[in-house]
């Protein structure tokens, strides 16, 4: 199984992992428990600024050549964590609306608030297109839907 996990030129990779090294022996780990904030920092998640560009197409003739617009698609671009440089992420449809992986955060952040659970991974999957931030197991005593003996994690 391919670890997928997004390597940058400078020899780093987007994950973190607290406590333990996991199985690609990739990114950085930690010995402290992390805050939403540190995950993100140190898997280079934050600061993305992922926006929606407008598509075009360019159709080459002996005439010459025609630029043409493509309707209801978009790019999905990020700011590139190391590069400073717009990157392009896909094509998404006119229903797209673009998450901050800080607002991920923000909401994991809440629940953490809650429960006392701390995040243990985050990293970047295919070139960014796949983020992850997770958190560790609810602390026992905590309600899961009404379910005090549920154990589980929560990813966003």
């Amino acid at each position: 199984m391919a670890h997928l996990i997004e390597q940058f030129s400078d020899g780093t990779a987007a994950f973190v992992s607290a406590q333990k090294s996991a199985w690609h022996r990739l990114g950085t780990v930690t010995t402290e428990a992390l805050t939403a904030e540190d995950a993100m920092r140190l898997a280079a998640l934050d600061g993305w600024n992922v926006r929606l560009v407008g598509l075009h197409a360019t159709e080459l003739t002996a005439d010459g050549a025609t630029l043409l617009d493509v309707p209801n698609h978009r790019a999905s671009v990020r700011t590139h964590p190391k590069t400073g440089r717009p990157e392009t992420l896909g094509v998404v449809g006119p229903d797209y609306t673009p998450v901050q992986n800080e607002e991920h955060a923000e909401f994991l952040n809440y629940l953490v608030d809650e429960s006392g659970a701390h995040f243990e991974t985050a990293g970047s999957l295919k070139g960014g297109r796949q983020v992850f931030l997770n958190r560790s197991d609810f602390p026992a005593g905590v309600l899961v839907a009404g379910d005090q003996s549920a154990r589980g994690s929560v990813s966003a």
